[in-house]
């Protein structure tokens, strides 16, 4: 074991290929669910100022709600990758199967809560009267996309583990693609306005769960076991519940933050709201490139822990930082030089362009931060680490959701309010990496007590 563990480590460059071979894939598919959300948010834009506003409120309520059960992409990466590792593809099989059916009850609650409570969240929020009707109409709606939604989160997690990221590329792109002419045939060749940009999202999302379940089928070899159960057993349920309840606990806070933020965007007007919903979607796309790091790096972990030595696998925590970092900072001139000319796809209201154009700036410049913290995010959950990364998010988000509610009592300007998320997302990458440095200097340690 000592002999191991002292062998060479694969260079940072070799890591940075194994890196960036699998999470270019994974940031160009997963760009494509901000597209689906920017589409929708232009072809809002183009029916108006005050639907601009609705979307912003309703579709962040939505989003943040339904992200709280990301956790089944986050558990599914990690349980698929690390049987993955040890070619052990029934377990993998099991895994997927097993979230499925726990993707499915999910959705059903979703489902229940969209359309008979949609009315009753918007009005907790209080946003002003012009975007509540609106508002409501969008949330019921989006309840029939919910079984879909849930199948995909499944999904991306299980083909992220065995690295099969391609295949959910090309379907990305087809999704993406279909849900422009889609959305504007409803809300606007129609005449259903908001209504329609809702039904166009469901049927995109119904159209990707089908393609994606076809795929697995096909050509990964996923079934659905006729001599065994296909539901988890009591020792697997607890197991696999151990995992999720901390996953479910940070979503939790996550979208909790996101949902204070858009409530509090609401509050200060429909101007507001619209500058809201647009920084929401620049946001997102910053996001997912450097989330693609972090995917990338959940999976490679996972895939180690059976398999690698522990100084193998701190040359891919170092390597993956580093990128998360550097990608970061090159985002920042790019996303200064497109400013106007992507504000100016969402609005030609003056007032709006001039408040979102200021704000920009607050989540542009943090973007090397930013990279950091989600990268320690998705090492942390390859190691399986659940506990840490709870932490993480309960700190960090508490400060946002903290500063959010001071900005509505004094009705201050918006750009407090995402100088507070900045904030608590440098605090989340502090006890992230923080807790990881504890617990490998604790590894390190059961490995060599001298």
């Amino acid at each position: 074991m000592a002999d191991r563990n002292e062998s060479k480590p694969p260079s940072w460059t070799h890591e940075v290929k194994r890196i960036i071979a699998l999470g270019v894939p994974i940031g160009m598919s997963a760009l494509t669910e901000p597209v689906l959300t920017m589409t929708d948010t232009f072809v809002a834009g183009q029916i108006g100022t005050a639907e601009l506003g609705a979307m912003g409120l309703a579709g962040t309520l939505v989003g943040s709600i339904s992200w709280m059960f990301f956790f089944l992409t986050a558990w599914s990466t990690t349980a698929v990758a690390r049987a993955f590792g040890r070619n052990d593809m029934r377990t993998a099989n099991r895994a997927t199967i097993y979230a499925l059916v726990v993707s499915q009850i999910i959705a059903l609650g979703l489902v229940m809560l969209y359309w008979f409570g949609g009315g009753l969240l918007i009005h907790l929020t209080g946003a002003v009267d012009a975007l509540q009707p609106l508002a409501v109409d969008y949330v019921r709606l989006r309840a029939f996309g919910m079984p879909f939604l849930m199948i995909s989160f499944v999904w991306w997690g299980a083909y992220r583990g065995v690295n099969a990221n391609v295949p959910v590329l090309i379907v990305s792109i087809a999704i993406a693609i279909l849900n422009l002419p889609i959305s504007m045939g409803l809300a606007l060749g129609l005449g259903w306005g908001l209504k329609g940009v809702a039904i166009g999202t469901d049927i995109v999302e119904c159209i990707e769960s089908l393609l994606l379940i076809t795929y697995a089928y096909r050509y990964l070899g996923v079934r659905i076991p006729r001599k065994s159960k296909w539901y988890p057993s009591r020792l697997e349920l607890k197991s696999m519940l151990g995992s999720v309840s901390n996953l479910f606990v940070r979503s939790l806070f996550l979208a909790g933050q996101y949902m204070v933020m858009a409530a509090v965007a609401g509050r200060l007007g429909v101007v507001a709201a619209a500058a809201h919903q647009i920084l929401m979607q620049v946001r997102t796309i910053q996001n997912v490139i450097l989330d693609s790091f972090a995917h990338a790096s959940q999976a490679l972990v996972a895939q180690s822990l059976d398999t690698a030595t522990v100084r193998e696998r701190r040359v891919l925590m170092r390597t993956a930082s580093g990128l998360g970092a550097v990608f970061g900072l090159v985002l920042i001139p790019v996303m200064m030089l497109v400013r106007y000319p992507l504000i100016g796809l969402f609005t030609t209201d003056p007032a709006v362009v001039a408040l979102t154009a200021l704000v920009w700036i607050v989540p542009v410049f943090s973007a090397a931060f930013d990279g950091l913290t989600f990268v320690g995010d998705g090492i942390v959950m390859g190691y399986e680490r659940w506990k840490v990364l709870t932490a993480s998010a309960i700190i960090g988000c508490s400060i946002a959701i903290g500063v959010g509610l001071v900005v509505v009592s004094a009705q201050a300007h918006l750009i407090v309010l995402w100088i507070a998320v900045e904030v608590a997302i440098v605090i989340r990458g502090i006890v992230l990496w923080v807790g990881m440095r504890m617990a490998d200097k604790k590894e390190a340690q059961q490995i060599d007590p001298s």
